[in-house]
């Protein structure tokens, strides 16, 4: 069965930071306390630029466990 791309919508906010306090990991937070992590931030840097801002983020989102992660195609900022 072939991964089926979709789009979310929500807020994008830092997950982690590195020893220099810089984000180094972001999910997007959507309704629903719905949190999804980003697996490619380093294709999309753009969403470094977004932290705090809303936007709408298209790929293949999968399940990792007890979390969901989204492999982004697209970003759209709102």
């Amino acid at each position: 069965m072939p991964k089926v791309s979709e789009t979310i919508t929500g807020f994008v906010v830092p997950e982690a930071w590195d020893d220099q306090f810089c984000v180094c990991e972001v999910l997007i937070a959507c309704d629903g306390e719905r949190d999804i992590r980003v697996v490619n931030l380093d294709s999309h840097p753009i969403l470094f630029d977004l932290v705090g801002k809303q936007a709408s983020v298209t790929g293949v989102v999968r399940h990792s466990g007890s979390r969901e992660e989204i492999l982004v195609q697209r970003v759209k900022a709102h």
